[in-house]
């Protein structure tokens, strides 16, 4: 949950100092970008404590910054976790992830849940 801690770089760079040679950074975080975090959970957001959301944008730049090149940020929608926000019955919302009735995650270029791969530069 990178977006809760205040130094996000400073994090990222700890980390990368902890990788192997090949290692990778595997990030899920919220995708800023995504209509449904503009419109639809905005208000939400900052009393689940979020301090910064890095955007692709972010991201594709931290190799200039810290020496980590973003390999893949792929963005999903989290149908449960919308669903759950937004929903009235909770019970009957996660029913239909219980019975398969509806997938919890799906690819999405507007979701609101972005996978990013990194990978040291050095």
């Amino acid at each position: 949950m990178l977006y809760y801690q205040r130094e996000n770089y400073a994090i990222l760079e700890k980390i990368k100092k902890m990788l192997t040679p090949k290692g990778l950074i595997f990030i899920a975080t919220l995708n800023p970008q995504s209509s449904i975090i503009k419109n639809e959970l905005r208000d939400q957001i900052p009393t689940y404590g979020a301090n910064m959301i890095l955007s692709k944008n972010n991201f594709e730049d931290l190799e200039d910054k810290i020496g980590l090149r973003m390999i893949d940020y792929t963005t999903y929608k989290s149908n449960v976790g919308y669903d759950y926000h937004i929903g009235k019955n909770r019970v009957l919302v996660f029913l239909k992830y219980y019975l398969k009735l509806k997938k919890a995650i799906v690819p999405d270029d507007d979701g609101n849940i972005a996978f990013v791969l990194l990978k040291s530069t050095n």
